[in-house]
């Protein structure tokens, strides 16, 4: 999660989200908010991304790369930024605005490594990855289905 924000000449708050798989996906969700107080933008947004953890300070070239990079990682195997960021990608400064340090891998060891998550087209995404990678070329953790009924019982531990 990667959270980028700007001051605005009246002294509030605009700001982008960006979700960013960099093992295969590149950016899987975004969003920004403009015209946010200072107070609501710490107070409110960034505990309700960030939720059980706290936000790492990082440069902005290095936000940038990470961003940007994910995106182009990702294209190779024909995968676009979510949809909107035909919107937050205008909080972000021009991809080559930034030097990039070449310490942000792409990939796992090498190659896409995909693993789902709950809003995923799980099919779609391995058919584009053949396609794109070509068998035995990426690796993938799937989730399957719900398991039954009792598999996770607290008792199970004692």
């Amino acid at each position: 999660m990667v959270v980028i924000a700007r001051r605005q000449p009246n002294g509030n708050i605009v700001f982008g989200v960006y979700l960013v798989d960099y093992y295969c996906l590149g950016v899987k969700d975004t969003f920004c908010r403009t015209d946010i107080s200072e107070e609501l933008f710490q107070h409110d947004f960034m505990p309700k991304t960030y939720r059980d953890h706290a936000p790492i300070s990082i440069s902005p070239a290095l936000a940038h790369e990470i961003v940007y990079g994910g995106i182009e990682y990702a294209a190779q195997f024909g995968f676009r930024p979510q949809r909107d960021f035909k919107l937050s990608q205008y909080i972000l400064d021009p991809p080559d605005m930034h030097p990039r340090s070449g310490t942000v891998k792409f990939g796992k060891e090498g190659k896409p490594c995909y693993i789902s998550g709950p809003h995923d087209d799980v099919q779609a995404i391995m058919n584009q990855l053949l396609r794109t990678a070509g068998e035995g070329n990426f690796d993938y953790l799937a989730h399957i289905g719900q398991p039954p009924d009792g598999w996770f019982d607290a008792d199970d531990d004692e």
